[in-house]
C-alpha cells in the first residue's frame, strides 16, 4: 500500500472519511482489509481506480489474467489468418505439382512405354508417379520448414525485449509434414492415371 501514488492515497482516505465520518487517518487503520466500521478495502481500491480513470473514457481496467487472455486471443486470430494463407499456398502448389508431373509424363512417354513393354504393370506405373510426387512434396517441406524456423528464431530474437520467446511446435511441424504427403498424393492422381493408361505400342513410337 505504501507504493501507491499520492492521488490514490488521497482518494482512499477521502472515501474512508466519507463512509465512517472520521478525519484523515494513517494506513494502519486499513491493515486488516476491513475497518470495524464496515469499510471494505477492496471497495476503496475500486473507487480509487474508477476516479483515477474517469478522465480517460477509452481506458479499460483488467486483471493480469484478463490482459494475458486478451493478448493471446489477438495472437490466435493472427495465427488463424496465417493458416488460411498457408491453405491457399498449398492449393496453389497443388496446381504447380500437377502441371509439372503431367509434363514429366508426356516427356517420358517412350520411357514409360518401354517399362510397360518389359513387364511393368499399370499399378506399378501409378505407384512410381505417386512416389515421385510425394518425394517432390517432401523436398519442398524439408526446405520450407527449416527456413521458416530460422526466420521465426530471428524475429523472436529481435522481439525478445518485449517478452516474446521461441518455442518449437513439434505437433504442428508433424501436421505440416503430413499435409505435404497428402498434397503429393492428391497431385499425383491425374498424372498417375495418364501414365497407367498409356498405349504401349504408341509410346514406343513416340518422339
Amino acid at each position: 500500500m505504501r507504493g501507491l501514488p499520492p492521488h490514490t492515497y488521497a482518494l482512499l482516505e477521502g472515501l474512508y472519511a466519507r463512509k465512517t465520518g472520521a478525519v484523515k487517518t494513517g494506513w494502519r487503520r486499513f491493515g486488516k482489509g476491513r475497518h470495524p466500521a464496515g469499510l471494505n478495502l477492496g471497495d476503496c481500491f475500486a473507487y480509487a481506480l474508477a476516479k483515477t480513470t474517469a478522465g480517460f473514457p477509452d481506458a479499460k481496467l483488467t486483471t493480469e489474467a484478463e490482459f494475458a487472455k486478451s493478448r493471446a486471443d489477438g495472437l490466435a486470430v493472427i495465427l488463424k489468418m496465417l493458416y488460411v494463407l498457408l491453405g491457399f499456398s498449398v492449393v496453389v502448389s497443388l496446381f504447380g505439382m500437377v502441371n509439372t508431373l503431367v509434363l514429366a509424363v508426356y516427356e517420358r512417354t517412350r520411357e514409360l512405354g518401354m517399362l510397360r513393354a518389359v513387364g511393368m504393370t499399370r499399378r506399378q506405373a501409378r505407384r512410381m508417379i505417386r512416389h515421385e510426387s510425394i518425394i517432390t512434396a517432401l523436398i519442398g517441406a524439408a526446405m520450407g520448414i527449416p527456413l521458416g524456423l530460422f526466420l521465426a528464431a530471428l524475429i523472436t530474437q529481435a522481439l525478445s525485449k518485449y517478452g516474446v520467446g521461441f518455442s518449437l511446435p513439434l505437433v504442428e511441424l508433424a501436421a505440416f509434414t503430413t499435409v505435404a504427403i497428402v498434397a503429393g498424393v492428391l497431385a499425383a492422381i491425374i498424372p498417375a492415371r495418364r501414365a497407367s493408361r498409356i498405349n504401349v505400342l504408341s509410346a514406343l513410337h513416340y518422339e
